[in-house]
């Protein structure tokens, strides 16, 4: 099964959710901190290379189970090392990046519940990434990854944790794309990748507001 049909089957189920699930809906706004970093011709090496990265965050929630969320990023991602033709070279590139994605959590979990107040989860989407600098100004992305929350007490906060990978559909972030050689290195001529890794916090918005009479 590819990324974009998981992306697909989640978004669907998310949409079936919404249909069914009308009591547990809620909001959150956030934060993201932490690090990035790009795997390619000049990075082979996952979790190497790392820069500051931060993100904004919104988050709806259905139900216990799923939720779909919009995240705006932005960072630096380098990468130094030899070319396929055994070239030295090094890039450092500022990225923005929108995305949406559907959640899975794998435990019964609400914002601000005390009940439900931790759960591991899934998630997957779509989106784009703008480089400015680079040779391909807008590149078109697969999200997807894992993550962590837990609420902060009885409190309408909520701490995080999110990996995050982003596969794109360019091999020429770090500006080496080239014909590949069958006898060098498995990251020639294949697509690089983007990844975040940070923590994120963010207070729960309740939907439903009473409503004062009429005199």
């Amino acid at each position: 099964m590819t990324l974009f049909r998981l992306s697909l089957i989640i978004l669907f189920t998310l949409f079936v959710a919404e249909i069914y699930s009308q009591s547990d809906k809620s909001g959150e706004i956030g934060l993201l901190a932490g690090v990035t970093y790009y795997t390619g011709e000049l990075n082979k090496t996952p979790f190497t290379q790392l820069s500051p990265a931060g993100a904004v965050l919104y988050r709806h929630t259905f139900n216990k189970r799923y939720a779909l969320r919009g995240c705006g990023n932005i960072g630096l991602i380098r990468g130094s090392g030899n070319t396929p033709h055994g070239v030295s070279q090094s890039f450092n590139e500022l990225f923005v990046d929108i995305s949406s994605s559907g959640e899975f959590h794998f435990l019964k979990y609400l914002p601000g519940n005390k009940n439900y107040f931790y759960s591991p989860y899934i998630h997957a989407g779509i989106g784009f990434s703008y480089l400015p600098g680079g040779n391909e100004n807008l590149i078109f992305n697969i999200p997807f990854g894992l993550g962590f929350k837990h609420n902060i007490k009885y409190s309408p906060w909520i701490l995080g944790f999110d990996y995050t990978l982003r596969k794109t559909f360019t091999d020429n972030i770090d500006y080496t794309y080239s014909l590949p050689d069958p006898k060098q290195e498995a990251y020639a001529g294949t697509n690089d990748w983007i990844a975040f890794l940070g923590i994120n916090i963010s207070y729960k918005i309740n939907y439903k507001m009473k409503c004062q009479p009429i005199d």
